[in-house]
Formats: structure tokens, sequence, C-alpha cells
């Protein structure tokens, strides 16, 4: 799943990159791709584990985007984000998934495997030393959770959830004094029938200006998901930690 999700972000990639960039509609193209080293925190399953006591340590997860700006029509966006971590616990407290309960005392392993995809259109309000932008995202969530009695893999619990997610998208960037450094900050948020996702992340970057830009940035990326029942997939977790990027521009 992850693979493919990297293979349609390329693709993407390579289709902008064949257009002219001397063609009145092709403004420029963004790349990126990001590691995030976060931890996983909040609850899971019916009886609201805690990710804690379920095992779950920090985990390194890779991100990729491509954004085309196109002249008098909205930008567009293109971003996966590919998180997959294991937590192994000795259980303190019962633990409920999709029904099965898993008691105090076993020793659990729980896998939680779960890929976003976003596609963001997008319009530039401001364009200077102060840039924002505005949009509407779609999300694709995609993930399976799986926990196993360790030691008896007869006791197991799958769930399979997916969901389509419309967000607010907003991001604003201030170019510092110092050349090429700057701020920038963007966040998805959407909340409705006691449900919520978010993700917001901060940075700080450097760009190299050149015929093709490159450049760097680091911050704080915090993925935010409550769910009750998404098919079967009870959760309020909070996935947060400092994230570095690798950017390019043409």
């Amino acid at each position: 799943m992850k693979h493919k999700l990297t293979a349609l972000a390329a693709s993407s990639l390579l289709a902008s990159a064949s257009i002219p960039a001397q063609a009145d509609l092709f403004l420029g193209l963004y790349a990126g791709a990001s590691a995030w080293n976060a931890g996983l925190g909040g609850d899971v399953g019916q009886t609201s584990s805690s990710a804690d006591d379920l095992g779950f340590h920090d985990d390194t997860f890779n991100s990729y985007y491509v954004a085309v700006e196109l002249f008098a029509l909205p930008e567009l966006k293109l971003a996966t984000t590919s998180i997959d971590t294991t937590g192994t616990a000795t259980l303190t407290s019962d633990f409920t998934l999709d029904g099965n309960t898993f008691t105090a005392g076993q020793d659990v392993v729980t896998d939680l495997d779960m890929d976003a995809t976003d596609l963001t259109i997008y319009l530039q309000v401001l364009d200077n030393y102060l840039s924002a932008d505005i949009g509407l995202t779609g999300r694709y969530l995609d993930g399976t959770i799986i926990a196993t009695e360790d030691g008896n893999p007869a006791n197991i619990e799958t769930v399979d959830f997916s969901a389509l997610v419309p967000m607010a998208y907003l991001r604003a960037r201030v170019d510092l004094p110092l050349t090429g450094w700057y701020l920038e900050a963007d966040t998805n948020v959407i909340g409705y029938g006691g449900d919520s996702y978010s993700d917001s992340s901060a940075k700080l970057g450097w760009q190299f200006e050149s015929v093709v830009d490159l450049g760097v940035n680091v911050g704080y990326r915090s993925m935010r998901m409550k769910v009750d029942d998404l098919d079967g997939f009870n959760a309020d977790l909070d996935l947060s930690g400092p994230i570095a990027t690798a950017t390019f521009h043409f």
C-alpha cells in the first residue's frame, strides 16, 4: 500500500515536470520528501486503552508532496503519509477491539498501518514576503489495526477502516530578512458529529534560489484523529513529533 502511494506521487511529479516551463498556464512545480519522527499518544479501542499501555513507541514515518501552480487557476497539491508502527505490552487493563476483549495480564502485540493521501485545491491570497493560501483538502484514510495475543495466534482481531475526509486547508509563510530563510505553518482541520481530524505543522526553512530552488526545513508536526466506530475502529489518537523535509521548486 505504501509503495502504491509513493508511486502515485512520483508519477504526478513526472507528469508535471513534462510541462514546458514556458507554457502560459504553468507557473511552478514544488515537491518535498520528509522524515517524521513521531510518538503515538491517546486512546485506542472501545475500552479506551492508552497507546502507552499498548506499548507504542516513537517511530520514523515518510511523507511526500507534489504541488503545481497554474496561472489564474487554483493550485493543486498531492501529498502522502505512511504510518506503520507496532506496540507490544502486557496489558494493565482490558483492551477491546471491535468486540473482541483482551484481558489484563495478557501479552498483546498491536500493529497499526495507516496511509493518508491528500488532494488539496487552494488559492494564493497573499504572495510577497508574507504569503498565504486557503483551500480544501480531500483526505483518503486507509488503514488496518491488528491485535494479537502473544503466544496465542488464534486470539487475533483485525479491523480494516477507511474514510474520505474533507478538511479546510490554511498555510502561511513569512520570508525572513536573512536571505533564503523563512517561517511557515499549515493546517488541515475538520470536526463533525463528534469525530474530528487535524494535521498541522510549523517549520523553519532555508531555500537556495537558482534556476532550480533546493532547500530544507525542520519543524514539528501533529496529526490528530478522533473517531467513534469508523468501520469498527475507535480511537482518539495524537501522532506528534519533529519533522525534517528536503524541498524542490522549479
